[in-house]
């Protein structure tokens, strides 16, 4: 019993590993990291004050936040239907 339950988490975790990377290139083929550390860069070598560098820097940041928010979320709702 107890390999049965093992055996069918294991599949609902691989399944919804598949779920997130489909969603991921869906949402721009997973490159969001790449794409914020860019933003990041380039912030850094824009001639800006440090106030508004630093007002940037943070929506970055929350950017950052809200696409994994957006990411869990949507996994969870698939774990959802599952069970």
């Amino acid at each position: 019993m107890r390999a049965r339950e093992d055996i069918d988490q294991q599949q609902r975790e691989y399944f919804l590993q598949q779920q997130i990377k489909t969603i991921q290139d869906e949402l721009g083929g997973g490159g969001q990291e790449q794409e914020i550390e860019e933003l990041r860069r380039k912030a850094l070598t824009t001639k800006w004050s440090v106030e508004v560098r630093d007002t940037f820097m943070k929506e970055v940041d929350k950017l950052s936040v809200h696409i994994r928010n957006l990411l869990i979320t949507v996994c969870n709702l698939i774990i959802c239907k599952l069970c």
